[in-house]
């Protein structure tokens, strides 16, 4: 088995819906490596993202978690 990398800080277990959303992640992560989810505070992308990390994480080798606040990678 390969090293796999997941650093996704918690998960979502009250997330439900958004099927819509989350197939398109899905699109735009099959045709680009890196996708930006943008918006008003308060729509849902951190979720969102959190949600769609812990059931893809299958799919890729790292997934990396990186706060806004993080100063340094």
């Amino acid at each position: 088995m390969s090293e796999r990398l997941f650093s996704v800080p918690f998960t979502d277990e009250n997330f439900i819906g958004r099927d819509a959303e989350l197939a398109r992640l899905d699109e735009l992560f099959t045709a680009h490596s890196t996708v930006a989810l943008t918006g008003i505070g308060g729509v849902g992308k951190t979720r969102l993202a959190v949600h769609y990390a812990h059931q893809q994480k299958h799919r890729y080798p790292f997934i990396l978690w990186v706060s806004a606040s993080t100063k340094t990678i």
